[in-house]
């Protein structure tokens, strides 16, 4: 039976109290259009939380209306669309190492915007406004001092129904967290592809067990959605690596150097998110 995962309640009376500040939602974009249609719902659920949503979307050869797209949502929120188009040469290199300079661009971009906070998030997450009230929360709780991590967890298929997203589920792989390949924690070897924690009937490892604390503190993570406060990323120096090869995750390196600059990395359990994969 499909599970109902109450993800988008545009509109809603409970739309928690203003925060006074801006979130920068910073995305890489190549041929999204559906996932872009579903960010402007998204955006209308989480702006009662903040002063402004500005976007930084970076849109990397398309050949669907996703340029179209961002511009329209750029142009309703504020903020800029780069548009990079083909480029054949950038296609030649590695997955991550084209991401990695993707992700430098958006970055730069964010950074010489105005704004309290970045959400970088992919373009097959799916969150509500309550997964952002436990990222803030988990940040606050920390002095802002940190990336911020959802829990994300994979699905087959999501479909949408009003004011909800059906989840259609994936038998024993429910409840598995999808993005093993930035995941790196103390103590525990990676078992890559399969994740360390309790309550997945994909991977039955059973190591961490995520009710068990509200942030799990790691060496690295990304989830697809991670959340920092704008002033602590610029203070670190920090940025995503230009070349690495293709079997290493750029958000490893991203989160190292983070944690050179004392900045720690969390994945937050109570921030539920749902990878469309």
């Amino acid at each position: 039976m499909p599970s109902i995962i109450n993800l988008r309640l545009p509109h809603s009376l409970n739309a928690g109290t203003p925060r006074g500040e801006t979130i920068i939602v910073c995305a890489l974009i190549r041929n999204g259009a559906p996932w872009l249609r579903y960010l402007a719902r998204a955006l209308d659920d989480i702006g009662p939380l903040f002063a402004a949503t500005p976007l930084v979307l970076v849109e990397d050869g398309s050949d669907d209306a996703s340029a179209c797209l961002a511009a329209k949502l750029v142009d309703t929120h504020g903020g800029c669309l780069v548009k990079l188009g083909p480029d054949s040469e950038r296609n030649r290199l590695s997955r991550t190492t084209r991401l990695g300079i993707l992700r430098r661009r958006a970055l730069a971009e964010s950074l010489a915007s105005k704004g309290d906070w970045i959400l970088f998030i992919d373009t097959d997450i799916h969150f509500s406004r309550h997964t952002l009230q436990a990222l803030l929360s988990s940040a606050e709780r920390h002095q802002r001092q940190g990336l911020f991590t959802a829990y994300t967890l994979g699905t087959r298929v999501l479909a949408r129904l009003p004011g909800a997203l059906v989840v259609k589920s994936r038998g024993p792989r429910e409840n598995h967290y999808f993005d093993t390949f930035a995941l790196e924690l103390d103590h525990v070897a990676s078992r890559f592809p399969k994740c360390p924690f309790k309550g997945c009937r994909k991977c039955g490892n059973e190591l961490i067990d995520p009710a068990a604390m509200t942030e799990i503190p790691v060496r690295a993570a990304f989830g697809g959605m991670a959340l920092i406060d704008r002033g602590v990323l610029a203070a670190s120096g920090a940025n995503w690596p230009q070349a690495l090869p293709e079997d290493e995750c750029e958000h490893k390196r991203f989160c190292k150097e983070l944690a050179a600059a004392g900045v720690p990395t969390f994945v937050v359990s109570a921030a539920l998110a749902y990878c469309n994969r």
